[in-house]
Parts: C-alpha cells; sequence; structure tokens
C-alpha cells in the first residue's frame, strides 16, 4: 500500500488535520484500526474532504476489507469527483472483489479526468489481466470438468485479448526506440557543430582585431567575404544555438528512455499477470 494521500486544501480545518496527521502515524506502523479511528474522527469534524475517506478507505484495503474500502472511495469521489486518487482506490478495491468491469468503468471515469495519469494507466492493465487470468482460468476449470481431467486445457496460453495488448505494447516500444535513437543522432550532430564552430572561434581570435587578413564565410556552396566581428558573431550565435538545441534534445532523450523503461514494465507486468 501507498502511504495516504497528504494533499490539503486552504480551507482545511486545522482540529481535524491533526487528526489526519495522527491516523498517518498509525497507518505508517500499519496500525489500521487506530488509523481508521483517526481518520474517522477527522471525517466527524470535515465531512467535505474527500483525502479524510481516500485514507480511511487505504486502511481498510490494508485490512482487506474491500466492502468498506468500496464505500470510503466511492464517499471520497463523491466530496471531491476531480480527485483522482479516490478512483484509483475504489477500481482497486473493486478488482480485489473480482468486479473487474466495474473496476475499469472506475478507471475510465478517472482517465476522463486526467487521461495520462500513470497510476490508473498502470492499474488498467493489471486489472485487463487479471480479468483476462479469471476468464481463461474459469474456461479451463470448464473444459477440465468436461474431459474428467483437472488442470487441462493448457494453462501456458495466454489470452487473445492479453496478447493483443503485449503486441500493442511491444509495437509502441520499437516506435518509442526508434524515436530515441534518432534524438541520440540529432544530439551528436549538434556537438559536432557545436565543437566545429568553437574550434573555428578559437584559430579567428588569435588574428589581430586590426589585421588586413580576409576572412570568409560558407554560404551554401559559395564563400563570401565577411568581417573578422561579422564571422566571430555568427559563429558565437551558432553555437549558442546548438547548445541550446542539444538541451532540449537532452531533455527530450531522458524523456523517452523513462517511457521505454515505462513500457518495458508494463509489458513485463502484463505478461506475468497474464500467466499467473
Amino acid at each position: 500500500l501507498r502511504w495516504p494521500y497528504t494533499w490539503k486544501t486552504t480551507m482545511s480545518n486545522p482540529e481535524a488535520e491533526a487528526k489526519k496527521e495522527l491516523g498517518n502515524k498509525a497507518f505508517s506502523v500499519k496500525d489500521y484500526d487506530e488509523a481508521i479511528k483517526q481518520y474517522t474522527a477527522a471525517i466527524a469534524i470535515d465531512s467535505k474532504n474527500c483525502v479524510y475517506f481516500s485514507n480511511r478507505s487505504a486502511c481498510h484495503a490494508g485490512k482487506k476489507d474491500w466492502e468498506n474500502a468500496v464505500k470510503d472511495a466511492k464517499e471520497c469521489i463523491k466530496a471531491n469527483p476531480t480527485f483522482i486518487k479516490g478512483y484509483y482506490r475504489l477500481a482497486s478495491a473493486q478488482s480485489e472483489q473480482n468486479e473487474f468491469d466495474l473496476a475499469l468503468s472506475t478507471i475510465k471515469q478517472g482517465m476522463a479526468i486526467e487521461a495520462d495519469n500513470n497510476q490508473l494507466v498502470k492499474l488498467q492493465r493489471q486489472i485487463k489481466a487479471r480479468k483476462a487470468s479469471s476468464k481463461r482460468a474459469k474456461s479451463l476449470a470448464k473444459s477440465a470438468s468436461a474431459a474428467g481431467e483437472p488442470g487441462a486445457g493448457g494453462l501456458n496460453l495466454m489470452d487473445s485479448s492479453v496478447s493483443k495488448e503485449v503486441a500493442d505494447l511491444q509495437q509502441q516500444f520499437v516506435s518509442t526506440s526508434k524515436e530515441y535513437q534518432q534524438v541520440r543522432a540529432k544530439i551528436s550532430y549538434q556537438q559536432r557543430e557545436r565543437k566545429s564552430n568553437e574550434i573555428t572561434k578559437r584559430e579567428m581570435e588569435k588574428l589581430p582585431a586590426s589585421s588586413d587578413s580576409k576572412t570568409y564565410m560558407c554560404v551554401g556552396k559559395m564563400y563570401m567575404l565577411t568581417s573578422r566581428d561579422d564571422v566571430m558573431s555568427q559563429l558565437d550565435e551558432s553555437i549558442t544555438k546548438s547548445t541550446k538545441e542539444e538541451e532540449d534534445l537532452s531533455g527530450k532523450l531522458s524523456y523517452l528512455e523513462r517511457r521505454m523503461n515505462g513500457q518495458k514494465q508494463n509489458i513485463q507486468e502484463l505478461t506475468k499477470s497474464a500467466a499467473e
């Protein structure tokens, strides 16, 4: 379980917040009964604070009391329909009750508010895998019963819906990997450009400002006679531009790396859940 959410509003009641903090401390040592007591006290003071219901739902989940976990998660959403954690709590508890369709519907409602919420996306995949696994197990049990052979039916076969989702994720991973390599190539290009311009600038700096040496600048396939100051200005501008491009591309590269790791983890978790 994750630590109870500690979000606050500017209108939080100090007395209720004090009870919540006591509940958080009890939750941290898995004293769920004491935590429930404190969150209940907070709710008695301020029944409109969605966080208190969310945290109490987490306590019920810790006790595997899924019925009350569902009730408090619903109260959380009722208190604040935009509080994403409420949908996560509710879907998690519904999933534990094997109410997979209800759980997926709850996640859909939450994603309508925040489509890219990582917790909901991950939970959605896990529930889909559990649903498929449950469906497969029932089918296998039915087949085994009809054949009079316990365990018959090919336990290692992955449900077609899960297989399709894994295939989609793999395709996304390949696409992200391709984009990752393209960004790396662009970074290398900008680094070469910057270093080349820095070398040229150092050589130009060796020329005295009053020098009569002629300097030229490449424009397309032509070389144009250009003053030393203009060349230096153009070099500074190019170096600054390349440096900025490198920084922007490096940020994108980090994002793509995190994205690939997330996709890889999702594939592993989905295939693992489907095999259980």
